[in-house]
């Protein structure tokens, strides 16, 4: 019945204009800072990071696998800088609805705001190879490793998609295996049936052996009907309503934790390591 329902209430929200252009005006109207992608909560980034972190340590234990994520709703891009370039990730492609946002990504990134962003800080060669930087100079401010401030040297942002999660094409449009696929916040943004199809595709977007999809998300406790803003047309689900939503994708937890340390008053935020189930 939840499942009918946030359908039927999706379709009442709706009728006061395309939800995926009320998201997108909505986000064109956040600031492209830290605080911006964090509703004004931004003092909470380092506690989020190292909760993320600390996850990835348990869903992802050898490093040796970590070589190329996806960061899904990456906005300027503060969990790629500030947790999966550090996570060991020297390629991270990113996608968002905001054109805007995909475009500072590279000047938040890797901390260079002029020049247009440092036109993307990194050139690469026809086959995707790292080149020398565009604004090299002798002192070596332009060193990838420095710039991103991680300890990893090749730290580097690969493809860039503008587009929603329920349009994004995945296999079909980009072409690429990742090791992890990260998805922070924005799955919110998801129809019901929009959510059952994104997560069958990350799914299967990961490498089969040691690839992961991590969902990190508002959720409400028990069984409680989903809660929609009108403000930013979002729908917060509880995790009930998501094993199910999961479980018509074919997919399944293998791990779950809850972040800690968050003010009170926001919404329970958890994190779930998802694969496809096994087939018999």
């Amino acid at each position: 019945v939840s499942f009918y329902l946030s359908l039927v209430c999706f379709g009442m929200m709706m009728m006061d204009g395309n939800i995926v252009d009320h998201q997108l005006n909505y986000w064109k109207g956040q600031d492209a800072t830290v605080d911006g992608m964090l509703g004004g909560y931004g003092f909470v980034d380092e506690t989020d990071v190292d909760g993320s972190l600390k996850f990835l340590d348990e869903c992802m234990p050898d490093k040796e696998t970590r070589s190329r994520a996806l960061d899904c709703g990456c906005g300027i891009g503060r969990v790629t800088k500030n947790m999966l370039f550090p996570a060991g990730f020297n390629t991270v492609d990113l996608m968002d609805i905001n054109q805007e946002f995909l475009d500072k990504a590279a000047g938040f990134i890797f901390g260079k705001e002029t020049d247009a962003n440092a036109k993307e800080e990194l050139q690469t060669d026809d086959d995707g190879v790292e080149a020398e930087s565009v604004n090299d100079n002798d002192d070596g401010d332009d060193d990838i490793q420095n710039d991103v401030g991680c300890k990893h040297s090749g730290c580097r942002i690969g493809e860039k998609f503008c587009s929603g999660l329920g349009s994004f094409g995945f296999k079909e449009e980009a072409g690429i295996v990742w090791d992890l696929i990260w998805v922070q916040w924005c799955a919110i943004y998801l129809k019901d049936d929009e959510f059952v199809a994104f997560f069958k595709k990350a799914t299967e977007s990961v490498h089969e052996k040691h690839g992961v999809v991590v969902l990190k998300e508002n959720v409400l406790r028990g069984n409680a009907k989903p809660e929609f803003d009108r403000e930013d047309k979002s729908v917060t689900r509880s995790e009930a309503h998501m094993r199910r939503l999961w479980d018509a994708a074919g997919v399944e937890v293998v791990l779950q934790r809850e972040q800690q340390n968050f003010p009170s008053e926001l919404y329970p935020v958890l994190m779930y390591a998802l694969r496809r189930k096994a087939t018999p």
